[in-house]
């Protein structure tokens, strides 16, 4: 049995290179794509660390793949928390997908290296 969250994930999507799967899926290289609402919340097991480094590696992702195809906009789910002063219970995570604190101060790791 495979994994439920990538079992309706269309073959042509399963190379590594966009040159193959955009047109493999119907998909002109021509096209433009918006990344939306990408992000990975804060909580007892998420740590401000592991945020930073989901997404740092979707922006990486996306500005090496810049050339393959048009990416257009990339978006994070939210700037700031929507309530930082909710206890952070695993019933809570989607209150603290921000990159800040609900008063807009940076968590610890969100500034990211331009190297």
């Amino acid at each position: 049995m495979g994994n439920p969250a990538t079992s309706e994930i269309p073959s042509c999507l399963s190379g590594d290179d966009e040159n193959q799967w955009l047109p493999a899926c119907g998909i002109s290289p021509l096209i433009p794509i918006d990344v939306a609402e990408h992000g990975w919340p804060t909580g007892p097991t998420r740590s401000y660390e592991r945020q930073a480094r989901a997404i740092e590696t979707v922006i990486r992702t996306v500005w090496e793949l810049e050339g393959a195809a048009q990416y257009r906009t990339l978006h994070t789910v939210r700037l700031r928390d929507a309530d930082s002063s909710t206890p952070e219970v695993m019933d809570d995570i989607f209150h603290h997908f921000g990159i800040t604190r609900d008063d807009y101060v940076p968590k610890p790791r969100t500034k990211f290296s331009a190297n």
